[in-house]
């Protein structure tokens, strides 16, 4: 394309420095066909793809649509057959109806379009290809007569013409020929003729003869005659045996014939008679054949057969004493030669003639061909020109006729599309008036047949009720019925738990929080009994709700390692945070303190609701026994010492002693002192224990196993997901750190 560009700019620089050929006119003209033609073809082909793309767009929409429609069929019966689907057996729901009435609605929008489309083929494309394939029709007529009038004005310029041209050239040569000898003949029969008698040669009268006539012969017309001896031999082939001459070496015999039986007869006088009639074509032929032998010699200055039969001269000495004889010629043979000459004269006129007329005729036809091929040029400009018009003219229609039918098109779909969102807007009129008769239609949970739920049964203490440890703190709220939305801030920035710690964490801060138990010395430091430890687990695990713990029997320490059993059994930490990041925040405790302690309310915020809640009980129950230290020995430090492995995680520092680690994580003890500050929980709602929750049907725990996966990746560091949303007892925080 490059190229033909290329070719097309250096042929138009050289037409507009200088004049043009024909040819390299016809090949400018011919490649602006084949632009426009180039042009025309590029509007056919973005219309046909525009076209195609469009129409396998909506037949592919159509297919859709059509096994849609199938599908609706379908699933219409099924909620036919369906009890509690459909308000009425007779009647779809609203939503089907509106969702057919819209997949209709397409339909018919689709049906516009391909109507459309059609007419966008009528009457933008078809005139688009008609004009394109009659300029087509028109440019290889054109380009065949350019081909055809530029082959034959070459052809009749270059070869026809300077043929016919040779030819008449050499026609008028050889009549100027015949015509010089005429000449010559006349000059010697006038020198021939002066006198019949033998003259000497010091003849005065025959000497100024002769000089006169050779002096008044031009030099063109002058010939060398030859002697008698070299002229009898061609005056005896030209004339035949029917014919005699004169020779000077040989008596005159004219009188008497060669065949020694009878003269011979003249050819004209034998055509007089009948019985020649049949010989005359052969005779005649023989004729013209020695006609034309002898004008085959015209090179030759003189023809001794045109001449006739010379008088020998005789060469003498120069003193003039010798005589030159002239002998007469025989007016047969001299009568002959100049017939013969005359019928070669005319002939040659008459090929003159023939060739001049067909010399004529040939530059009468150049000159035809010459403007018969500036008019094909000039009607070849005119096509371009109009080829140009007629498709600016025929695509302004087209396009107005396209931009036209798409708003006529646009204006019908955008009145289907209204009446679509009418048919949505009133989608959900009838929605609950369909709602309360699918629910007395659909059969629900009251119709089920009421099982027993499946209890763990231990070999040794029987059936549980109740999966508390080793259970996490996510699936515990899940089977327990407890919300688990986020807990929300106040706008004096209060962080309010939603959701209440489990019941055994609730019942032994319960019991440890007596004055008799919260003073006994190391409560959290010694340990109880296992064995004892396990009847109480398994007391609690058969009904966590009706259990409770003797208050006059059970020691505190009983109950403490019943709630560091619970906590260490966790299969998340109620706090989890790496050893790393208690460092970091060891490291920079003062920084913290002045921000007031963002970085746990921040963490805190992100973890479960459990968990949010557990922690605060938790802290608010480990800092009333710190409070107590002077009885029960039980320092924050000692109390993080113990807890931290069991609350926030436990540390993998294998090369560092206990008293290191313990002296480098501050982070349990900062929680336990400033655990009002990190909560910012008022004066008023300081309670330390929740309210003791009413016995209620609780979910089963295989519900909350469901839930185990979804909360098992959880790092502490992402907001944690909703597990429930039927609670409506949020947790009470008027009796926190009553003890404080």
């Amino acid at each position: 394309m490059e190229r033909e560009a290329k070719t097309s700019l250096e042929s138009l620089s050289s037409s507009s420095s200088g004049m043009m050929t024909p040819s390299e006119l016809a090949s400018v003209l011919l490649e602006a066909f084949k632009t426009l033609l180039a042009e025309s073809d590029s509007y056919v082909l973005y219309f046909e793809q525009r076209f195609r793309l469009e129409e396998e767009h909506l037949r592919s929409l159509k297919s859709m649509l059509e096994k849609q429609r199938e599908l609706d069929l379908r699933i219409n019966h099924k909620l036919a057959v369906t009890p509690g689907l459909l308000p009425d057996l007779n009647s779809l729901s609203g939503l089907r109806n509106a969702w057919g009435d819209m997949r209709l609605s397409e339909m018919w929008a689709i049906d516009l379009r391909i109507q459309a489309l059609l007419e966008w083929k009528r009457n933008t494309l078809q005139p688009i290809v008609q004009f394109r394939d009659s300029q087509e029709r028109i440019r290889r007529r054109v380009k065949d007569d350019l081909r055809t009038c530029l082959e034959d004005y070459d052809e009749m310029r270059v070869t026809t013409l300077p043929r016919i041209r040779r030819s008449y050239e050499k026609r008028c040569d050889d009549l100027e020929f015949y015509r010089h000898q005429q000449r010559a003949i006349e000059e010697q029969r006038q020198l021939l003729s002066v006198s019949s008698e033998p003259r000497t040669s010091n003849d005065p009268l025959s000497q100024d003869s002769i000089r006169s006539a050779q002096e008044n012969s031009s030099p063109s017309d002058r010939v060398n005659l030859p002697s008698p001896r070299e002229l009898s031999p061609n005056l005896e082939a030209q004339a035949g045996p029917n014919s005699t001459f004169y020779s000077p070496n040989q008596p005159n015999t004219n009188s008497v014939p060669s065949s020694q039986s009878q003269p011979r007869t003249n050819f004209l006088d034998g055509l007089r008679k009948k019985e020649a009639w049949d010989g005359a074509p052969k005779r005649l032929n023989a004729l013209f054949t020695r006609m034309l032998d002898v004008s085959g010699e015209k090179n030759l200055p003189a023809e001794p057969s045109l001449l006739g039969a010379a008088a020998p001269v005789t060469d003498g000495p120069t003193s003039g004493t010798s005589p030159v004889s002239l002998e007469p010629v025989a007016p047969a043979i001299s009568q002959k030669s100049q017939q013969v000459l005359a019928v070669k004269q005319a002939k040659a006129k008459r090929d003159v003639d023939d060739a001049d007329k067909a010399y004529r005729k040939a530059i009468f036809d150049l000159e035809t061909l010459r403007i018969r091929l500036t008019k094909t040029l000039a009607a070849a400009v005119t096509s371009i020109l109009e080829w140009r018009k007629e498709l600016a003219i025929t695509m302004h229609k087209a396009c107005l006729q396209q931009v036209h039918d798409s708003y006529t098109v646009r204006n019908s779909i955008e009145t289907v599309h209204k009446q679509d969102e009418q048919i949505a807007t009133h989608m959900l009129d009838r929605i609950d008036a369909e709602q309360r008769m699918c629910e007395d239609w659909l059969p629900s949970t009251r119709s089920l047949v009421q099982e027993q739920r499946v209890q763990y049964v231990n070999f040794w203490h029987g059936p549980y009720k109740d999966l508390i440890f080793g259970t996490g703190l996510v699936d515990y709220a899940f089977s327990h019925g407890q919300a688990a939305t986020p807990s929300t801030m106040t706008d004096s920035g209060l962080i309010v738990p939603s959701v209440r710690p489990p019941l055994i964490v609730t019942k032994c801060i319960k019991f440890m929080e007596q004055p008799r138990c919260i003073r006994t010395p190391g409560i959290y430091r010694l340990s109880a009994k296992y064995s004892r430890v396990q009847e109480l687990t398994s007391q609690i695990e058969q009904d966590e709700t009706q259990f409770q713990f003797d208050a006059e029997r059970e020691e505190a320490v009983m109950v403490a390692s019943i709630l560091k059993l619970y906590l260490r059994q966790l299969p998340e930490p109620v706090m989890p945070m790496r050893w790393e990041e208690r460092m970091r925040y060891t490291h920079d405790r003062d920084e913290h303190k002045r921000n007031q302690f963002t970085f746990f309310k921040s963490r805190i915020r992100r973890m479960p609701p459990i968990h949010q809640a557990t922690l605060r009980a938790l802290l608010i129950h480990l800092s009333n026994v710190a409070m107590h230290a002077d009885h029960n020995k039980m320092t924050v430090a000692n109390l993080a010492l113990i807890f931290s492995p069991v609350i926030l995680s436990e540390s993998n520092l294998e090369s560092t002693s206990l008293a290191a680690a313990t002296e480098e994580d501050r982070t349990l003890e900062d929680l336990i002192v400033y655990w009002s500050e990190i909560y910012s929980v008022p004066a008023a709602r300081n309670e330390a224990l929740p309210p003791i929750p009413r016995n209620e049907d609780k979910p089963t725990l295989r519900d909350a196993s469901i839930r185990r996966k979804q909360v098992s990746s959880w790092d502490g560091n992402s907001a944690p997901q909703d597990y429930s949303n039927n609670s409506n007892e949020p947790y009470s925080e008027a009796r926190a750190g009553h003890a404080l």
